[in-house]
């Protein structure tokens, strides 16, 4: 089986680093989660996931100076089984996502903690394989 990552898509540094360290305590705890890798531009996550298996992403909303909406029907058209979960400070995004039918498996308000991304890998649309 080809290597599994779960993208975290983040230009705010400390959200990032935050949703990175909680997915890597998850993994040593469940090591059949993908590995997570980290990206600040929209345009780096897409050209990786073209060549890796990305079954979840955890981007922010809105991403400072680009479209995230523009990325996720990108990385969904590479592969219509991925999970986005939107992490926003502001519910209005979130509403535009569904507003828009970009169709996410979850959304995380405000600073991410380990329940709450816990939470969300344990309801994924599309379940990660064994």
């Amino acid at each position: 089986m080809q290597d599994q990552f779960t993208l975290v898509v983040d230009n705010v540094a400390e959200r990032q680093h935050k949703v990175v360290d909680i997915l890597k305590y998850l993994r040593k705890k469940q090591p059949e989660l993908p590995e997570p890798k980290a990206f600040e531009s929209p345009g780096d996550a897409i050209a990786f996931s073209s060549a890796h298996d990305c079954p979840v992403v955890f981007t922010a909303i809105p991403l400072s100076g680009t479209n995230s909406f523009a990325m996720i029907e990108q990385i969904r058209s590479q592969n219509s089984h991925t999970n986005f979960i939107l992490l926003a400070y502001q519910k209005e995004y979130i509403v535009q996502a569904l507003m828009m039918k970009l169709r996410p498996s979850g959304s995380i308000m405000g600073m991410p903690d380990v329940e709450a991304i816990r939470n969300e890998l344990d309801n994924l649309w599309y379940p990660l394989p064994s």
